[in-house]
C-alpha cells in the first residue's frame, strides 16, 4: 500500500488526503516555506506526517481514502471494506546536525525534492491474529496499546527467529547493497550521505 506521490513538486501534486506535512514538534506559529519545511529552526524535533488510504477491495487490493461523495455506507467506493488507517511519523533530531539553525528556506531536501513529495509503503508483517488484535487495542489512538499474537506477547521476547529466505543472492555488505541500487552519495553539510534527507543525519 502507498501513501503520497514521489513526483509531487507542490501542494497541489500530493493526494490532499495523504495529508502531507512537515513541521515543527511542540512549536507553534511558524509558517512553511516555499518547500513545505518549516521556515524557522525547530526547537524540538522536525517531524513529517503521511496517512494511508483507509478502504481496501479485497478482490483487487485497489485501495481509496474515504469519501462522503461515493455514497457508500462505510464512505468506501462500491465493493471496498473500511480498514484502519495507518499513519507515517518519523522524527528528526537537527539540532546537533544544523546548530546554527536556519530563516526562511529550510536548508532541507529529500532524495525525491521537496517536502512535497514525501511518499511510503506498507508492507503487511502481522500475523492475522495480531492483525486483529492491534484494531481492537487501538480505539484510542493516543494511548499507546501493545499488540499481543502467536509469536509474542508484550514484555517477551519473540518465540521465533527470522531467516533468509533466499539466502543464496543478495549481500549483508551495505556498500555493495547501495551499488546494487543504483544509489549514490549526495554531498551533506560536509560530509558524505547516502539519507533520503540530505543535510540529516539519522539518529
Amino acid at each position: 500500500m502507498v501513501a503520497g506521490t514521489a513526483s509531487a513538486t507542490t501542494a497541489d501534486d500530493s493526494p490532499a488526503d495523504a495529508k502531507v506535512e512537515w513541521f515543527c514538534e511542540g512549536d507553534s506559529g511558524i509558517s512553511a516555506d516555499e518547500n513545505g519545511f518549516p521556515s524557522s529552526t525547530c526547537s524540538t524535533h522536525l517531524q513529517t506526517l503521511l496517512y494511508f488510504p483507509q478502504c481496501v477491495n479485497e478482490d483487487t487490493l485497489e485501495t481509496a481514502y474515504k469519501s462522503r461523495s461515493y455514497g457508500t455506507d462505510n464512505s468506501c467506493p462500491e465493493g471496498s471494506k473500511s480498514m484502519a488507517q495507518l499513519r507515517f511519523s518519523i522524527r528528526y533530531d537537527l539540532r546537533d546536525v544544523l546548530s546554527s539553525g536556519w530563516s526562511g528556506t529550510a536548508p532541507l531536501q529529500l532524495a525525491c525534492g521537496n517536502a512535497w513529495c514525501s511518499h511510503g509503503d506498507f508492507i503487511n508483517g502481522w500475523t492475522e491474529e495480531a492483525a486483529q488484535n492491534m484494531v481492537a487495542a487501538t480505539s484510542d489512538k493516543r494511548t499507546y496499546a501493545s499488540v499481543n499474537g502467536a509469536l509474542g506477547n508484550d514484555g517477551e521476547q519473540p518465540n521465533c527467529e527470522a531467516t533468509d529466505a533466499d539466502p543464496d543472492h543478495g549481500t549483508s555488505d551495505y556498500a555493495e547493497s547501495v551499488a546494487a541500487m543504483s544509489k549514490r552519495s549526495v554531498d551533506a553539510m560536509g560530509w558524505r550521505s547516502r539519507s533520503r534527507l540530505r543535510s540529516v543525519k539519522r539518529s
